[in-house]
């Protein structure tokens, strides 16, 4: 990912797996439309959202994510969040 902006660069207090490779610092780039294509803000939690794009960003299979610790979950959605949800509309205006 050196070639890539990192919005969000995570140590994580506990390690998780992929294949063979031991995660322990998770490295988010800049999120872009391919990574959030597949993301419907209106039928998933905000939270959700977030981790579903951090899965796509991080190029990793979204039951990886599902195995951080819950101190790590919480620092991806403060950290890598406003990259995500900071732009989309909260609701309807007139």
């Amino acid at each position: 990912m050196a070639d890539k902006t990192c919005a969000a660069k995570i140590t994580l207090s506990k390690p998780i797996k992929f294949a063979d490779e031991e995660i322990t610092v998770l490295e988010l780039p800049m999120p872009k439309a391919k990574h959030m294509r597949h993301v419907q803000s209106d039928s998933v939690s905000p939270i959700a959202m977030i981790l579903d794009v951090a899965a796509a960003c991080a190029e990793l299979p979204p039951s990886v994510i599902d195995e951080l610790e819950a101190v790590d979950t919480m620092a991806v959605v403060e950290q890598f969040g406003p990259f995500v949800i900071g732009g989309l509309e909260t609701g309807q205006t007139n």
